[in-house]
């Protein structure tokens, strides 16, 4: 008895060492989480450089603005919680661009936003938000602003684009 007891105890740092390399070898060929994004992709096309973004408190409130820049962002940084309003428009030095087949409407992404981003499209011709799905519509009548709810802790920014089917191939 003594001498398989003993052999028992020589062998079992080889055993631990096994099993100690089966479980590393298992936990590293583990397939990772993949990282997942909140709230919608970004939108494909052509930042729009120098549109006003307007941002107040709803209802009411003075809006602070933003212009956006060559990249088509804007950042109002980390705002009280609340409710909030967004307006998007061109300049006065613009607005016969926005008559102009090449800008009528883009994609605004806000992020910072109570629940995640937050995806609308703008016509800059009727100065009205509208969601993906009647893009291209006559039904299309959207609204005046773009609500959200700040939750006092993430800085409020976004990218605005032109649509799609407004991209030229130049």
């Amino acid at each position: 008895m003594v001498k398989r007891n003993a052999i028992h105890y020589h062998a079992l740092p080889a055993l631990v060492f096994t099993v100690l390399c089966l479980l590393s070898t298992i936990i590293t060929a583990r397939p990772q989480p993949m990282a997942t994004q909140t709230g919608p992709q970004a939108v494909p096309g052509a930042p729009l450089k120098g549109v006003d973004v307007k941002l107040g408190r709803n209802p009411g409130g003075s809006p602070a603005a933003r212009t956006t820049d060559q990249n088509g962002k804007f950042d109002f940084g980390v705002l009280p919680k609340g409710s909030y309003y967004l307006i998007v428009s061109l300049p006065d030095k613009n607005r016969s661009a926005a008559a102009s087949p090449t800008v009528k409407t883009c994609w605004v992404t806000i992020n910072g936003a109570v629940g995640g981003a937050i995806q609308k499209g703008w016509d800059f011709e009727k100065n009205r938000a509208f969601d993906a799905a009647t893009m291209g519509t006559a039904k299309a009548a959207g609204q005046e602003k773009i609500i959200l709810e700040s939750d006092g802790t993430h800085p409020l920014n976004g990218t605005i684009v032109k649509s799609k089917s407004n991209i030229t191939n130049n």
